[in-house]
């Protein structure tokens, strides 16, 4: 997926590479890094950064 605006609190599904294993996952973004990539709570990691190549979908956050 191409980078795009992404926002903390919106939902991403991605397919990250681990050492233990190669999933899909759906987390909520926690964080941006300094290249734009998102950050989520994955895998005992705070901020894992997830890279753009490996996101699969964006859900939007309802604001208010």
């Amino acid at each position: 997926m191409r980078p795009r605006k992404i926002a903390i609190g919106d939902s991403i599904t991605f397919k990250a590479v681990t050492r233990s294993h190669y999933k899909i996952a759906t987390r909520k973004v926690v964080g941006i890094d300094c290249f734009g990539n998102p950050q989520v709570r994955y895998h005992g990691w705070d901020k894992f950064v997830v890279q753009w190549r490996e996101v699969k979908a964006v859900v939007k956050a309802v604001r208010k």
